[in-house]
């Protein structure tokens, strides 16, 4: 991520000279166009003052970004606002000090306003604020387009992007079934990252790293669901069981897991620059083998294997192992990397793409049994077409070069 996606997650101050928001932080950057030539970018900020020592609900103002400079929105981009929060759960929002009740109260009462003034400051609701012009808009002047991995440009109707502080980022890209290629769109792999390029007038750069989360569709839309891999890594790798780590890599191991960016930290004696094979064995749920096989870079392990692959097995794990409900075997891959959160995320790559191929592999779908081999007509379920494979939450990451160990536990 840069500048254009991130105002959000590298929690940025900002300053307004009006009212209470003199100290406050970007808590949601939105981004969105129902329009490709009509970008709008809205943040929403936080009062720093109320939260230091306070019991109360810390307040909120609605504001637009233009270039470099905060300004006022219209009516009907502060109501989009609003909508778009709708996205996050209760428990989400009260986290920062937002419920439901208050966003929901805030859109009525902009719903029903009329707003005369040219400029005006609006309480919506007890602790949600607003700056809102009468005429006027937000209007950025970008060029955007979602690719994939490789290449493939998917040409979409509309978006909206949602940027928090925490990293969990809500992303949609409204297509038109009308103007899908079916042949380009058939060589895409949802498993793979996709990215958002853009042009800010010195032509296509890429911006922002996504992760497919699912696609819905109705008569006249493909919706494509994304959000960021930092928020996918969260839901992943939830704490440490054991690590073997010099202090400065595993600070650095820490601070990517939590959302900064590689730029963004400097931890003396940490050298980015050593490149070393990492192996990388992740937990594979309801798949029985056994015994090992190999599937391209991916070896497989029966349980039997287990303390034959790792140097440490944690007294914590086995009892998590023994707690297991489903069958289980574990992925393992060999990658070059210059730290252990990328060597993660490049293994887990391998592995998920591994498993997408294994699944596709045993899906039987066909009338007769034995993929069409046999001529009995076969005994299908949709529910059991598919098996469903999980690769899970727990991990283990060693540094084979200098024997560094992490290994992560749901």
């Amino acid at each position: 991520m840069t500048s254009l996606f991130n105002s959000a997650s590298i929690i940025t101050k900002a300053s307004v000279n009006f009212r209470k928001f003199q100290s406050a932080e970007i808590i949601f950057q939105i981004i969105y166009a129902h329009e490709l030539n009509n970008i709008k970018t809205i943040f929403v900020l936080r009062d720093l003052k109320k939260i230091k020592g306070s019991t109360t609900n810390p307040e909120f103002l609605i504001i637009g970004y233009f270039g470099e400079e905060l300004m006022p929105v219209n009516k009907v981009e502060s109501i989009k606002t609003l909508e778009l929060l709708l996205n996050y759960s209760e428990s989400e929002l009260l986290k920062i000090g937002l419920n439901l009740d208050s966003i929901i109260q805030a859109t009525d009462f902009l719903k029903k306003v009329e707003i005369k003034e040219d400029l005006s400051y609006y309480e919506l609701s007890s602790n949600i604020f607003a700056l809102i012009r009468k005429k006027g808009e937000i209007k950025n002047l970008w060029n955007l387009e979602l690719c994939s991995k490789y290449g493939i440009k998917l040409k979409f109707e509309s978006f909206y992007f949602i940027g928090t502080k925490s990293g969990n980022d809500h992303i949609l890209f409204n297509i038109l079934i009308n103007n899908l290629d079916y042949e380009e769109t058939s060589k895409i792999h949802l498993l793979e990252d996709f990215y958002i390029n853009v042009d800010t007038g010195k032509g296509f750069r890429k911006e922002y790293t996504a992760v497919c989360i699912k696609i819905e569709k109705n008569e006249k839309f493909i919706k494509f669901y994304f959000s960021s891999f930092i928020n996918s890594l969260q839901k992943s790798i939830m704490g440490f069981v054991a690590a073997k780590v010099k202090p400065h890599n595993l600070m650095y191991l820490i601070l990517r897991s939590a959302g900064l960016k590689d730029e963004s930290i400097n931890i003396e004696g940490f050298n980015k620059t050593v490149e070393a094979t990492y192996s990388v064995s992740i937990l594979i749920k309801n798949l029985v083998i056994e015994k090992p096989f190999g599937l391209g870079l991916v070896r497989f392990y029966p349980p039997e294997n287990q303390y034959e692959i790792f140097n440490n097995f944690s007294e914590q794990l086995k009892r998590e192992l023994e707690n297991l409900e489903e069958k289980y075997c574990w992925a393992i891959v060999h990658v070059k990397s210059n730290n252990l959160f990328d060597a993660y995320r490049l293994g887990r790559e391998i592995i998920l793409q591994s498993i997408d191929f294994l699944s596709s592999v045993v899906r039987d779908d066909y009338v007769f049994d034995f993929y069409c081999i046999d001529n009995n007509i076969s005994y299908w379920n949709r529910d059991h077409a598919t098996p469903e494979l999980i690769v899970s939450t727990i991990a283990n990451i060693n540094n084979n070069l200098s024997n560094e160990n992490a290994m992560f536990i749901a």
